[in-house]
């Protein structure tokens, strides 16, 4: 079963919302980790105690609303080795000479709080989710098949992809009205999801000014700041901050976005 938007033509996007997610069949506590095996995937995987008790999706460690977490990550952990294995591992090497050289100049560990949180039981429920007994009498830990399939590689949540060729491109191209997309989250939604689908969608029938502009990225996302401002006019005639794909030249594959504080995922 999925859920569908469908563009201005009869042909259907993948879905936004994927509920195609693979159940899980059956899991067990380890001394370090629990394991879990998913259907329809021959190779069981692990999620280390730490990750999950600070992962975990019920009421009392996750707020709803606002997806923030209410857990203390460091009231779960015994060591400073345990965290900075699990939390940080891209980062142990420099984490391990800092704390060395400026938490720990003692014997004593003070990061040791309580023992290490280890789950003690595990169930699953519909194979949609795992419920884990904690060793510290934590309320019980829930985690989706969502959240694990996806954290194992197993699962995009998002819309799949279409590639294309100019012989199967959509006919006509996706596009979502100007006045839509400003006044409608749906229209906002199919327009990204034309994005994420097809690599671009447009956006038609919008005024060619500079605060159109700006309220309709404002949709999506705040604009970003660059050393230039927040926004500009593309202009061949602009001398403040030349950039040469102003110009008619041929540009090569290249670094784009330099001049921004924080560099465009998506243009």
């Amino acid at each position: 079963m999925t859920v569908t938007v469908t563009s201005g033509t009869d042909d259907p996007y993948a879905c936004v919302v994927r509920t195609d997610v693979p159940q899980i069949v059956a899991a067990h506590c380890q001394p370090d980790s629990l394991v879990i095996h998913f259907a329809g995937h021959a190779q069981a995987e692990r999620f280390g105690w730490l990750w999950l008790r600070d992962h975990d999706e019920n009421h009392a460690s996750l707020d709803a609303a606002t997806l923030q977490r209410k857990v203390d990550t460091f009231r779960l952990v015994a060591t400073v080795a345990q965290l900075e294995g699990e939390l940080f591992p891209l980062f142990a090497n420099v984490a391990r000479r800092h704390f060395a050289q400026h938490l720990l100049p003692r014997d004593v560990d003070t990061f040791r709080l309580v023992d290490d949180v280890v789950g003690t039981a595990v169930a699953i429920t519909d194979g949609a989710s795992i419920s884990v007994s904690w060793s510290d009498g934590s309320p019980t830990g829930v985690m989706s098949a969502r959240t694990l399939a996806s954290v194992a590689g197993l699962f995009d949540p998002l819309p799949r992809r279409r590639p294309w060729t100019r012989a199967t491109i959509i006919d006509p191209l996706p596009s979502v009205a100007a006045a839509a997309a400003l006044a409608d989250d749906a229209a906002v939604l199919q327009w990204l999801t034309d994005v994420r689908v097809h690599g671009f969608g447009l956006v038609r029938e919008l005024e060619p000014t500079a605060a159109a502009a700006a309220a309709l990225a404002r949709r999506v996302a705040y604009p970003r700041d660059t050393i230039f401002g927040a926004m500009w006019t593309l202009s061949s005639e602009i001398r403040a901050h030349d950039d040469s794909a102003y110009s008619t030249s041929y540009l090569e594959p290249h670094t784009d976005g330099t001049y921004a504080i924080d560099a465009p995922g998506l243009q």
